[in-house]
Order: C-alpha cells, then structure tokens, then sequence
C-alpha cells in the first residue's frame, strides 16, 4: 500500500509557498452560517464558506487545568450598523449552539489543499458588541468548549436530591451514598 502524503505537507517538501487562513461555523437556530477570512464564496472540506474580507481577531483561549471552563471567543471589526443592531435582539439566535474553528491550507493562488482541520469546537455562550462610530463598530461572540460540563449544572453532584430536582421521579441515586468508601471486585465471576 503506497504512502499517501497530504497536499500540505507535500507542497512543503517540494519548496512551495502555503498560506493559512481560518474557517469560523456557527450553527444558528435560523440556520448554519460558514464564514472564511478572504473574498468570495470557499468550497473545501464539502461545504461553500462565505467571504468576510474585514478584520476577524480569533482568540483560542487556554486548555484548562483544573476543569474549569475553557473558553474562546470570536470577533469582528468593521461590521455594518444593521449586523450590529441584528446580533443585539437575538441572544436566542446563538446561546447554546454549535461553533467550530478550523485551519484551511492554500496554495500560492488560494487553491485549498486537503480538507480544513478543526482546530477549536464548542458551543456559543452569547454575543457583546460595540458601535462607537462607523469604524470601530464590532462584535464578539463568547464561546465554551464542548467538553465542559456537558451540560450539566454547575456544583452539582450525583446525589438523589439533585437528580430528584431535575427528573421528578427518577431514584436511580438513591443508593448513591451506600456506595461511599466501599470496594468493588471487578469482574465478578
């Protein structure tokens, strides 16, 4: 079986110049939204991303260390009035969803290479934005990794009352405390 070597890493090998660009998704309630950093509409990775040639500032945030939420945010400069007037009313459009950051290669003509690779995933926490003037109108969409909480609430615990709390009804914890401190041999023969 050949070896088969990525586009990417093989223009890279033969000397060639690669650019880098970022791919933003977000999953809104009124419909999916793909976005690229460049001029015209994308088609990589079997979607079409729509150009957005203004200024995007991408923080990828830090891995948490101690569990607690890692979060990341995504910004825009420039934007129109009516986009920032738009985002305003519609908290619900975006809190709770879906978002993803990915890296696309390019060749020296902008011709993608490979698939994009996702590079941040997580889910939209809410949306600040800033009108000063016609030029320092932006927004900044607050983001959490998907693997935090899952979920769930936070400083909860697997204890009957708090499943009592959610699920009315449901006793699956109500063991939960028999099974403090005791051993368990596994597996059982």
């Amino acid at each position: 079986m050949p070896l088969e070597i990525p586009a990417a890493i093989d223009a890279q090998l033969a000397g060639k110049s690669l650019r880098i660009a970022p791919l933003v998704f977000f999953d809104f309630l009124s419909g999916p939204q793909r976005y690229w950093i460049g001029k015209g509409d994308l088609t990589t990775g079997g979607h079409t991303w729509q150009g957005l040639p203004v200024i995007v500032a991408i923080d990828f945030g830090r891995p948490s260390l101690n569990g607690s939420a890692e979060t990341f945010s995504l910004g825009v400069s420039g934007v129109s009035d009516a986009f920032v007037t738009k985002v305003s009313l519609t908290q619900e459009e975006l809190v709770g969803r879906a978002c993803e950051v990915s890296l696309q290669f390019f060749d020296d003509n902008w011709g993608p290479l490979d698939s994009p690779f996702v590079v941040r995933a997580g889910r939209m926490l809410g949306i600040g934005y800033r009108a000063g003037g016609v030029k320092t109108r932006s927004v900044t969409v607050k983001c959490e990794s998907k693997f935090t909480a899952r979920g769930l609430a936070p400083l909860s615990y697997l204890s009957s009352q708090d499943q009592l709390q959610k699920y009315p009804g449901n006793v699956i914890f109500d063991d939960m405390s028999a099974l403090e401190d005791k051993t368990i041999v596994w597996p059982v023969f």
